[in-house]
């Protein structure tokens, strides 16, 4: 997401940071606002891949 935000940013006039800031934003609260029994479901049992 870094290497994307650099290059991407580069190029777009900083539109791509603005994206990856969203994602990461979104993410994070995705994470925060699981369970431990629901994130170890998810991603530990199920390995489901990073969003």
């Amino acid at each position: 997401m870094l290497l994307v935000s650099i290059v991407g940013g580069i190029f777009t006039c900083g539109m791509a940071s603005s994206v990856i800031g969203i994602i990461g934003l979104v993410e994070g609260i995705l994470y925060l606002t699981k369970s431990d029994e629901e994130f170890t479901a998810t991603y530990v049992q199920n390995k489901k891949p990073w969003f």
